[in-house]
């Protein structure tokens, strides 16, 4: 199932010049990604639509939005050949370093302070894992990172587990 076609992809998101043959192709491949690292999420709903008509109207504008973004993002990171797509330093990354910079200034702080740190480390170890265990994840690689910035606030990424 695809999330996005020719005319988003060209039009709205404004990515690189590609075949609409060879698009229609990476447009399905990268829908499928999406569907792989969400679990699957927005098809065991029934459907693009159906997903979406389960949302609060406003949420469900954003969603739809992040979630053509980050397939849109895909396709240009495959046919790129694994560069970043969007930016030389992902906004994931961008957001740790900016992170890292409060965690360091708050290790002589108070207390509420050194709660933060803990959380930023968490993160930190999150980006991480998705970024660098090629061997515990094979195919981690071939998935943007962009992706997961477009993804996070979806609720998509969120794996329910119950303890």
């Amino acid at each position: 199932m695809s999330y996005i076609d020719y005319y988003y992809y060209m039009s709205v998101y404004k990515g690189t010049k590609i075949e609409p043959s060879e698009l229609c192709t990476l447009i399905e491949r990268a829908s499928d990604i999406i569907d792989m690292i969400t679990g699957y999420k927005i098809l065991l709903c029934g459907g693009f639509d159906a997903y979406l008509s389960e949302l609060e109207p406003l949420f469900a504008n954003a969603c739809e939005n992040l979630i053509k973004r980050a397939v849109a993002c895909q396709v240009e990171y495959i046919y790129l050949g694994k560069k970043t797509a969007v930016t030389s330093k992902t906004t994931a990354e961008k957001e740790l370093d900016k992170n890292k910079k409060t965690t360091e200034e708050s290790d002589e702080t108070s207390v509420c302070e050194k709660t933060i740190s803990k959380e930023t480390s968490f993160k930190e170890n999150l980006f991480n894992m998705c970024r660098t265990s090629r061997a515990d994840r094979p195919g981690i690689d071939n998935i943007c990172p962009d992706v997961f910035s477009y993804l996070c606030n979806t609720n998509l990424l969120c794996r329910n587990v119950l303890v």
